[in-house]
């Protein structure tokens, strides 16, 4: 294992716990996080997770543009990005129908196998 120990590693799920207390992802994934973490070590972690990140976004947003739907995906991120910034009586809602969700598991699969391959090919 390199990069620090299993109880070090598991700290490499903070973030997707964020997300799932913000209910952006689900529990199931954190737990997978969580484990991979553990197996892995903390800087191998943390790696799956960020590549797990843009490995979904790549999915999303193709998915998106595949049902001509960007635009509106656009200007819903838009919307939430602003109401970030503004008080809670001036925020403008986002309908729960215009918003997407995707499962990560595959997500995750593709980042660790792309991992593994980038550590099997510098070695």
């Amino acid at each position: 294992m390199r990069g620090g120990g299993s109880i070090a590693g598991v700290l490499a799920a903070l973030v997707p716990l964020f997300l799932f207390r913000k209910g952006a992802m689900g529990g199931g994934d954190v737990k997978l996080f969580a484990a991979l973490g553990a197996l892995v070590g903390f800087e191998l972690g943390i790696s799956i997770v960020l590549n797990s990140f843009v490995v979904m976004l790549v999915i999303a947003f193709a998915s998106v543009l595949y049902k001509g739907q960007a635009l509106r995906m656009m200007r819903n991120v838009g919307t939430m990005l602003v109401n970030a910034f503004r008080p809670a009586a001036h925020r403008k809602v986002v309908a729960s129908e215009a918003l997407s969700w995707f499962r990560m598991g595959p997500a995750i699969f593709l980042a660790v196998c792309v991992q593994t391959l980038f550590e099997w090919r510098w070695r």
